[in-house]
């Protein structure tokens, strides 16, 4: 599992735990976790259904807070960020890739992976020329840029996600169940692109159900009942 903190660390979670009431009970999706993170690696987050995996991610992400502990991402404490400083390191840190892809029906193809350049008002004709060359490096271009995701096959949405997370040049990708609502075998191409980012620098954080993913990985973090059971380093 992700080992020790050293000067690799990019990410460094110190007994963090998430509780969250239903009813009467308390449910512990997250039991005091620490652990960390290396810069350039592919992360396998494994575990069953409500073992904690994409809260994980979420905390991560900054899309939630935890309970208790401490997160870090290199020198930043995600608990002491007030909202704006949370909009900017989830712009500028962080690149999310969803199962259901979470594009908008309405744009095309390269409209979707420019949508995050026009949130911050970048020069629309240098995010343009990005945005097309990430497509293209992803088997996206001619007229599949003006397409809609409706007339897209499922492992090019995805491939567009991934664009559109990598169109702020994050250093994190944070990826829940890339592969779940795709074919084995284009499910594998993703997983593919997902390892180059790694080989190339970026941190890549995957969740899934899918143990034969953890083949490829350099970590992997088994969670069950929201706790660190074993993995590899």
């Amino acid at each position: 599992m992700p080992g020790e903190i050293n000067n690799d660390t990019i990410i460094h979670l110190k007994n963090v735990s998430k509780h969250f009431r239903s009813g009467d009970n308390i449910i512990k999706a997250l039991d005091d976790i620490t652990c960390c993170f290396k810069k350039g690696k592919m992360t396998a987050v494994l575990g069953k259904s409500g073992c904690g995996k994409s809260t994980l991610l979420n905390l991560i992400g900054s899309l939630d807070v935890p309970t208790s502990g401490e997160i870090y991402v290199e020198d930043i404490l995600l608990n002491k960020l007030n909202e704006k400083q949370i909009v900017a390191y989830r712009r500028n840190t962080i690149g999310f890739v969803f199962q259901f892809f979470n594009l908008i029906p309405s744009l095309t193809a390269l409209e979707n992976v420019l949508l995050p350049l026009e949130l911050i008002k970048t020069k629309m004709d240098e995010g343009k020329k990005s945005a097309i060359e990430l497509l293209d490096r992803f088997g996206i271009s001619g007229k599949l840029l003006k397409q809609r995701p409706n007339k897209l096959s499922g492992g090019e949405q995805q491939r567009i996600a991934i664009a559109r997370a990598l169109i702020n040049n994050p250093d994190i990708i944070l990826a829940d169940e890339p592969t779940g609502n795709i074919d084995s075998n284009t499910g594998k191409e993703i997983i593919d692109i997902l390892r180059k980012l790694a080989d190339e620098g970026k941190k890549v954080i995957i969740v899934t159900h899918d143990t034969s993913i953890s083949e490829i990985c350099d970590e992997i973090l088994n969670l069950k009942d929201g706790r660190i059971v074993n993995g590899k380093n």
